[in-house]
């Protein structure tokens, strides 16, 4: 949605800066456009010097927008080739912080439509209780870490035990905290994580934390944690 309404705004602003028809536009603006338009169209590399004289006639925000807008329609094009390039050059040149998200957004499109098959990647964690009538109420915390990566969680859950069918909870890129930094993810990079999971019972808090290794064949998912009554370690109070 925000890339979305992003693009709206570009839309007029597009047609104020770029477009044939404008007085201001010179003949070079409109060849540029066209070159990349021309690009994206066949499905080859777009040139980096093109975007790096369009972002010269706006400012980085109207930048980021035009070349994030030209990278959605890649995508939805499927004009692979041209999109990877196009996403190089944001990563390469929108570093700050404010375009974060809608570059992982975008990486997330990207990745879906390139392999659709790891946009399915799931962990289903099995724990068997520790003392049944007492966590029966509970509540299960669960998160997943890039080992040795960033704090941000690939996903993150809180369910109640009587909401949880057959003690299997299942996690996939829907527990995600920022979209494209998720499980589908570290699948595809054959990533280790740390998975840590927190049940809250009556009686006290159970810990239990282990890794998850995602070198397997897709084919293989979904990923599996099976955690006995003897993994569970009581939290001291």
């Amino acid at each position: 949605m925000v890339l979305l309404f992003a693009s709206l705004i570009y839309g007029f602003i597009y047609f104020s800066y770029f477009s044939s028809y404008q007085i201001i536009g010179s003949h070079r603006e409109v060849k540029l456009i066209n070159s990349i338009d021309s690009q994206i169209f066949e499905n080859t590399d777009v040139s980096f010097e093109a975007l790096a004289e369009v972002s010269k006639l706006q400012s980085q925000e109207l930048s980021f927008l035009y070349i994030a807008k030209k990278a959605n329609e890649a995508i939805s094009n499927n004009s692979l080739i041209s999109a990877e390039s196009l996403l190089k050059f944001i990563n390469q040149n929108f570093k700050e912080e404010e375009f974060q998200v809608d570059t992982f957004n975008l990486l997330a499109d990207l990745r879906d439509t390139k392999y659709p098959e790891y946009s399915q990647a799931s962990v289903l964690v099995n724990f068997n209780l520790i003392d049944e009538p007492k966590c029966i109420n509970g509540i299960v915390d669960t998160q997943v870490f890039l080992k040795n990566g960033p704090l941000v969680p690939l996903a993150v859950s809180s369910d109640s035990l009587s909401d949880i069918k057959n003690n299997n909870l299942m996690l996939d890129k829907t527990n995600a905290v920022v979209r494209g930094f998720d499980i589908p993810s570290a699948a595809l990079n054959k990533e280790i994580t740390s998975i840590v999971v927190e049940l809250k019972c009556s009686d006290g808090t159970y810990d239990y934390e282990s890794n998850i290794n995602f070198s397997k064949p897709i084919e293989a998912a979904p990923w599996q944690v099976n955690i006995s009554d003897s993994e569970w370690s009581k939290r001291e109070q």
